[in-house]
């Protein structure tokens, strides 16, 4: 209700699963869907917004992120490249028609910095900045709107809606279907940061 338009989610949800539903019901009694959480490789579209040391605040060589997402919203995050196939390859071993969420864990916005911090020995700190300060700190303005009111919008309802049917890697787990997924700090670990950390 509080959004006219969120595009990163809206244009997801013109297609399935109402369309594929309506269009193709034979197929929609075969199919289960599955969204994704935040890519861990995001910060490479905004790194300004994810670790900023010389934005909004930054001081002492501290790493600043400016979401416009409050500092108590779990937020869920997936090594995309590492972990998608081996999820769907998962939920293609279960019955169809259900409903699941890509993620390995959900952290605040404040803890994946934190872990980030810990892996870099940097020190950091989040910031909850309004839609406004984030659209003009953005590469570009449509960029800055869209992906300001997905930050926004995981503050409330939440990333996934407040979704609590969605099935997520510990229910195939707990199926017996193997689904390991790369922990945030085995992929903060894995990636080279001197271009962030150079700044």
């Amino acid at each position: 209700g509080g959004f006219g338009e969120l595009y990163h989610f809206d244009a997801k949800a013109d297609v399935f699963p109402g369309y594929v539903v309506e269009k193709h019901p034979a197929l929609a009694g075969k199919l289960s869907c599955v969204q994704t959480g935040y890519f861990m490789s995001s910060y490479k579209l905004m790194p300004q917004a994810y670790f900023n040391k010389v934005g909004l605040k930054a001081e002492d060589g501290t790493f600043v992120m400016s979401f416009p997402t409050s500092p108590d919203a779990k937020v869920p995050h997936i090594d995309i490249n590492a972990d998608m196939g081996t999820f769907v390859y998962a939920v293609s071993q279960m019955p169809p028609c259900k409903h699941y969420i890509a993620e390995v864990s959900r952290p605040t916005w404040p803890e994946f910095l934190a872990t980030w911090g810990a892996v870099t020995k940097q020190r950091t700190k989040y910031q909850e900045i309004t839609i406004a300060q984030f659209i003009a700190a953005a590469p570009d303005k449509p960029f800055g709107e869209e992906a300001g009111d997905m930050f926004a919008y995981c503050s409330s309802p939440g990333y996934d809606g407040a979704d609590a049917t969605l099935l997520k890697a510990a229910d195939l787990e707990k199926a017996g279907i193997a689904c390991p997924m790369t922990s945030l700090e085995e992929y903060f670990k894995k990636q080279d940061w001197t271009a962030v950390l150079e700044q």
